[in-house]
Parts: structure tokens; C-alpha cells; sequence
């Protein structure tokens, strides 16, 4: 199914939350993972090619981008409901990947929330570099569940 519209109070509320926290959260934060752009059902951030997120090769570890997939996927899904309130619960039930080619420069990550199935989320996960090529590609299903009042 498509994603339901909008709503204008959630969508001011995740802006706030995404603009505060700017990607800094646990294991991905340490990976310099930095928020550029995001909307209802769709986010943008920066993986930088340096520090924890780099192999011995100096190139994006295979685990920095999976990490940065299931980040984004379930990010772009979050941004369908209301970024941190207690009343739902998320989490990932699957993420996939599909690495083209090494790369050594910072590359965009953007996830896109496709569908909606209940309380499944559906994300397309692409990560490109500067000049557009694409390195990675992926996906993640996430769930949000509303535990009521």
C-alpha cells in the first residue's frame, strides 16, 4: 500500500527531532553519520570515508554501509509515525544490502519509506557519491507498532 498522508503535526515534530539530534545516535553516531535533508517517508544524511567507518584499505567497511542502510531504512520509516514517542515501539525485521564497488570518498545515503503493509514499513536504501554514481543499494523492513494509550 502506499504511505498515508502526512501529518502536519508529526512532520513538525520529527523536523525537530531530526534537526536535534543530527544523526548522533549509539553506534551510528560514531560513524559521523551527519542528517541533510529529510520529509514524511524520506531522509538524506552524510557517511563520511573516515575514522570507525573505513576499513584497512581506507574504503567504507561493508558493516559501516550496512549499519548506514539499516539506519536510514528505519529512519524514513519513523518519519511516517512520530519520531520518539513512547507510545510506538520499532524495530528492524530485516535489512539487506548490495555493495557495487569500494569507495573512499563520503557518500549520500538516502532512504525512501516505499510502502506500507499494517504495521510494516517498507525502505529503499541508495547511496551515491558526489558525482551520482551508485555504490550501494538497499532495503529494510521495519515495524511500528502503536501500544495504545
Amino acid at each position: 500500500m502506499p504511505l498515508p498522508p502526512p501529518n502536519p503535526a508529526s512532520l513538525e515534530h520529527n523536523r525537530k527531532v531530526l534537526d536535534r539530534s543530527r544523526g548522533a545516535t549509539g553506534y551510528t553516531g560514531g560513524l559521523g553519520l551527519a542528517f541533510v535533508d529529510h520529509a514524511h517517508g524520506y531522509v538524506k544524511v552524510r557517511l563520511p570515508a573516515s575514522g570507525t567507518a573505513t576499513d584497512e584499505h581506507a574504503c567504507i567497511a561493508p558493516g559501516a554501509f550496512l549499519s548506514a542502510v539499516d539506519h536510514v531504512g528505519a529512519i524514513a520509516a519513523w518519519t511516517t509515525s512520530e519520531l520518539g514517542n513512547p507510545r510506538y515501539f520499532g524495530s528492524t525485521v530485516r535489512t539487506q544490502i548490495e555493495i557495487m564497488t569500494e569507495v573512499r570518498d563520503d557518500v549520500d545515503v538516502e532512504g525512501r519509506a516505499v510502502s506500507i503493509d499494517g504495521e510494516l514499513i517498507y525502505a529503499d536504501v541508495t547511496m551515491t557519491t558526489d558525482s551520482g554514481e551508485i555504490v550501494a543499494k538497499g532495503s529494510t523492513i521495519y515495524r511500528i507498532i502503536d501500544r495504545g494509550e
